[in-house]
């Protein structure tokens, strides 16, 4: 199952791999974030690991994700700058 938080980049394509798609379009709605929440805590889909770096660390960042050495998302901490 490929779920997405957006518009479909190519709709339909899926079904040529046999995979089931769901497309969130996501706005504030709390009924909806619940919705994902239940389907992460029955396992029907997993999230994506996450790395998180603090500003200082950008460069490591950039260099490890240009190197193919991450997989999922990056998060670079910026909250203590602001």
């Amino acid at each position: 199952r490929l779920v997405t938080i957006g518009e479909p980049l190519c709709p339909g394509l899926g079904k040529q791999y046999g995979i089931e798609e769901l497309d969130f379009v996501v706005k504030p709605s709390g009924d909806q974030l619940r919705s994902v929440v239940e389907l992460i805590n029955s396992e029907q889909i997993a999230t994506p690991e996450i790395t998180t770096y603090s500003f200082e660390q950008c460069g490591t960042a950039l260099s490890e994700n240009m190197l193919g050495h991450t997989r999922g998302k990056i998060i670079i901490e910026v909250a203590p700058y602001i």
